[in-house]
């Protein structure tokens, strides 16, 4: 990575996180965040949902639970 050029991550960040986190209801249970920030990061903008990704989006739970949430959402999707 150069100095002071973002790389793609960074410049996914900028761009993702606000418009998926305003699509997450407040009051949902963390699991649901973190399913539904999987999704739309997957689906709708190509992103690999890392644990750091969804968290990012989400602001809620600890990367132990968020990892655990999305690699439930991998299961899932391969059933």
């Amino acid at each position: 990575r150069m100095p002071g050029k973002p790389n793609s991550s960074d410049r996914a960040d900028s761009t993702v996180r606000r418009p998926v986190a305003a699509r997450l209801v407040s009051d949902a249970p963390r699991k649901e965040k973190s399913r539904l920030a999987a999704s739309i990061l997957f689906f709708e903008h190509g992103i690999y949902p890392s644990a750091k990704a969804v968290l990012e989006c989400t602001q809620q739970g600890s990367l132990t639970d968020i990892n655990r949430d999305v690699q439930e959402f991998w299961r899932d999707l391969r059933e």
